[in-house]
């Protein structure tokens, strides 16, 4: 009966935080931020939504994405995400900033975006969506050279959606 209980209480903490947030202040800025989501693109692709807040009230989300640290993918300057909703929506995303950030293991790094989205373009991203299109750098091993590269999904079911709606929810401190 108690591992029963205890198992019940853990299986609950688990999936209560799946979506939870994190919160930083650094020079009156605010960053609240959700937990990673990840899909399968050519590699792993990770997203999470995140909110940033001065001490005056405004604030910017942004869409952060990167791929799978130490893979040959990266993510060009002003680099687009297309997404599209199953009502047939696009929205167009331009990254304002991408870089190779380090990671917490050695010698490891990991290509990462920001996407600045407003409030209404989450919201009509938040009814579902069916296509996603992520430019990259990728390098080719034959002739030595990098070049760019569109890695793209397409979905019968939302997936995307449904988590940034929850990932939005958590970082607005609603149920």
């Amino acid at each position: 009966m108690k591992a029963r209980f205890l198992f019940l209480i853990m299986f609950l903490c688990v999936t209560y935080s799946a979506f939870s947030q994190k919160t930083k202040t650094n020079n009156n800025i605010t960053l609240i931020e959700s937990k990673k989501k990840d899909i399968k693109l050519s590699h792993r692709f990770e997203y999470k939504l995140q909110k940033y807040v001065s001490t005056d009230g405004t604030f910017q989300f942004f869409i952060c994405c990167n791929f799978e640290f130490n893979t040959y993918h990266n993510f060009p300057n002003n680099a687009k995400l297309i997404l599209k909703t199953f009502g047939e929506e696009t929205i167009e995303l331009t990254a304002a900033l991408s870089m190779i950030a380090p990671t917490q293991f050695v010698s490891s790094w990991e290509p990462t975006a920001f996407y600045p989205v407003n409030q209404p373009q989450l919201e009509t991203l938040f009814k579902g969506i069916s296509y996603i299109n992520v430019e990259t750098l990728s390098y080719n091993y034959k002739e030595e050279r990098t070049y760019l590269d569109f890695q793209e999904k397409t979905y019968k079911k939302d997936e995307i959606g449904k988590n940034l709606n929850k990932m939005f929810m958590s970082i607005e401190g609603r149920k």
